[in-house]
């Protein structure tokens, strides 16, 4: 009878989990348990607000373990994923570290983020209408295949052209070779200068402006001409000349990419990892244990993706398939 009228054990309904976690993908489970108690009369621990983002991101892992294992692992067939595809996609990933409480060192929380239509709301605003994310503190190729499955729903495998734009990190190639071999790479501009800027330093300002505007038309080779002539009998600022040339030289393909998108870059994924991870899970003092972090992860994507009500519409009519 319990669970045919969605208590828990605890004596829960399915509507006071839900608005409990509506809260809690926000702010700290504490403060969660505050408000509930301020301004419901509701008496939730922040123990079992833990539990119960445990138990319903959990449910989101399973359903997506089964669905990349029918992927990758069973071979299930791609078309009934697959969906009709825009003009251009954009895909755009990152990582970020959040504080591992038990090593206490870090772990590199994944980033992936796709999306096709840009409206421009304001002077420096833009709305990225269709704006899908993925993120978990996984393997790269665990992400990979997840990430890849959400970009099939936003029309990857038949849209006009495919945009991938980061930081040129060494995982984030293979995750595009490995799964979108068919985009075109592109080096995020902004990620370039800065590595212009630690080589040649503040006072080469010109400088580092001058080889911006070649990235800009995507002249890699003259990139990296333009840094060999900063090498000097300095030992310290050539190591780094000759590092930011290497940069270059790695990523040459890609920054010849950059015309192509008139040089957006990857500021889109930076804002999502802003709003994904940062301002729930790393806050000051913040320290988390790894099973902790993916529930609550997942739970979160619901509500940014807008599609949390279809979620616990969906567990709703289970319970009301079970009653019956």
């Amino acid at each position: 009878m319990d669970k045919a009228i969605g208590l828990d054990r605890d004596g829960m309904t399915l509507g006071v989990r839900e608005r409990a976690l509506w809260a809690a993908v926000e702010v700290s489970y504490e403060k969660t348990h505050q408000f509930l108690q301020k301004f419901t009369g509701l008496e939730v621990s922040s123990k079992k607000l833990h539990q119960m983002a445990w138990e319903e991101g959990e449910r989101i892992a399973v359903w997506q373990d089964s669905r990349r294992e029918a992927v990758f692992g069973k071979g299930k067939n791609l078309e009934e994923e697959a969906r009709d595809g825009p003009e251009v996609l954009y895909i755009q990933v990152d990582g970020t570290a959040v504080n591992d409480r038990k090593s206490g060192d870090w772990m590199e929380c994944r980033v992936g983020t796709s999306f096709s239509r840009r409206v421009n709301i304001s002077k420096g605003r833009v709305w990225l209408m269709d704006k899908k994310t993925y993120a978990s503190v996984e393997k790269a190729d665990t992400f990979g295949e997840k990430f890849y499955i959400e970009c099939l729903n936003q029309g990857v495998e038949n849209a006009g052209k495919v945009y991938f734009i980061s930081d040129g990190a060494l995982w984030i190639k293979k995750l595009k070779n490995d799964y979108f071999p068919q985009a075109i790479g592109i080096l995020d501009i902004w990620h370039l200068e800065r590595e212009l800027k630690w080589a040649l330093g503040e006072e080469k300002k010109e400088r580092v402006s001058e080889l911006k505007l070649l990235a800009l038309d995507g002249n890699a080779d003259a990139i990296v001409s333009g840094l060999m002539r900063e090498v000097s009998e300095d030992i310290i600022k050539s190591e780094k000349v000759l590092k930011a040339a290497e940069y270059v030289m790695n990523n040459a393909e890609w920054i010849r990419n950059i015309p192509k998108v008139k040089g957006y870059g990857s500021g889109p994924v930076e804002k999502t990892v802003d709003i994904t991870v940062s301002r729930r899970f790393k806050k000051r003092g913040m320290s988390w244990y790894r099973q902790g972090v993916n529930p609550l992860l997942q739970l979160r994507l619901l509500k940014l993706n807008r599609e949390w009500d279809a979620y616990w519409n969906q567990r709703k009519n289970e319970m009301a398939h079970y009653a019956a």
